[in-house]
């Protein structure tokens, strides 16, 4: 399993880069402002 790891090191961390990017833009959410306006992380999206 490390030598897995070791091998696709940078593999596996944009993987776990990219989740982490999905579940935090999903977990924060989004509102809408007194102004009418939609506040999201949208950022997160094509990071992910």
């Amino acid at each position: 399993m490390w030598s897995f790891i070791k091998r696709y090191k940078y593999v596996v961390g944009c993987l776990f880069l990219s989740l982490l990017c999905a579940i935090s833009f999903y977990l924060q959410g989004g509102y809408i402002d007194e102004n009418g306006m939609l506040v999201e992380a949208f950022f997160l999206i094509p990071l992910s």
